[in-house]
């Protein structure tokens, strides 16, 4: 999606790999599931263990099933997925299974990372590119930039390309028009002033 507000472009960039870290993120939370039910019924450590075992396995079963059967309405039920693995990784910590709870706690973290919208931020000044750690790119660095029949192509001086098929069928030919244009000035106003 291209929105323009005070000369500030964003466009939404698509995420690629969306789905296979759905995947990864339902298979982590199966494991898990199964991993706190064979501590509850291999009477693994005190009662108190396999009570508080009984906590993750009910959030993680809950959002498991309300995932799968809702999943088309509600698409922020995946979120729900992400924190109820965070939980686990506690749970498994408190049970003294560390490395199960660090990897928990570290597959959460880096998948809200990773589905997080990825947003490309054309500012009169600079591009704001949607990494970890972000990264900005100055005007003076690029050759050339452009928005064609929803393909964005960043052209850099040293050669290295960045190309993105944008896939949001928002954008009219007026957006792009007006993008071209507003990137056009920027090149030509940061390649006078080098």
């Amino acid at each position: 999606m291209l929105l323009e507000m005070n000369n500030v472009y964003s466009i939404i960039l698509p995420n690629e790999r969306a789905k296979t870290y759905k995947l990864y993120t339902v298979v982590i939370s199966i494991i898990n599931a199964i991993g706190f039910g064979f501590v509850i019924l291999n009477n693994y450590g005190g009662i108190i263990i396999r009570y508080s075992a009984l906590v993750p396995l009910g959030l993680l079963t809950g959002s498991f099933v309300l995932y799968f059967f809702f999943k088309k309405n509600r698409p922020y039920l995946f979120n729900e997925l992400l924190v109820n693995i965070f939980i686990s990784g506690i749970c498994w910590i408190f049970i003294g299974i560390y490395h199960n709870g660090i990897l928990s706690l570290v597959f959460s973290v880096f998948g809200f990372l990773a589905l997080k919208t990825k947003k490309i931020v054309f500012t009169e000044n600079r591009i704001e590119f949607p990494s970890f750690p972000k990264k900005i790119f100055l005007w003076a660095e690029l050759e050339n930039v452009l928005l064609k029949d929803r393909i964005l192509t960043l052209d850099f001086k040293n050669n290295k390309l960045l190309q993105f098929t944008l896939t949001d069928h928002s954008i009219e030919v007026g957006n792009e028009e007006m993008f071209n244009k507003f990137v056009e000035q920027q090149l030509q106003q940061h390649t006078t002033n080098q």
